[in-house]
């Protein structure tokens, strides 16, 4: 999915006519935008979520800080899966997480369950 804007305009120089098009372009891609996933404007319930899509095989560089909510077509012990679905995942932390730190006799509290819940 992709959304054409033009950062720079209006551009001062330019006559506000010469730049209408593209400003209205814009706005239309603003509200596109604002639109995925979210109730549109001028709608009672405007800018709250209807769902949240991710793009697959999307996981984040450690250090992670603040948590990110990810999907990921791996298990958690990080295999890949060809031909499986993404699903969620979440990370938080300084350094790269593995099931082997998250498991039910570890000294940290934590466990991976199913679907990378940690």
């Amino acid at each position: 999915m992709t959304f054409p804007y033009s950062p720079a305009i209006p551009n001062p120089p330019n006559d506000p006519a010469d730049d209408v098009s593209i400003m209205q372009t814009n706005a239309g891609s603003i509200s596109s935008i604002l639109a995925v996933d979210h109730v549109g404007f001028n709608l009672s319930a405007g800018g709250q979520h209807k769902q949240i899509t991710f793009n697959s095989n999307n996981p984040p560089a450690p250090p992670v800080s603040p948590p990110v909510l990810f999907t990921n077509n791996q298990d958690g012990a990080g295999n890949n899966l060809p031909g499986s679905l993404a699903e969620l995942f979440f990370y938080s932390g300084s350094a790269a997480h593995s099931a082997n730190q998250y498991n039910v006799t570890g000294t940290n509290g934590s466990v991976l369950l199913p679907m990378g819940i940690i």
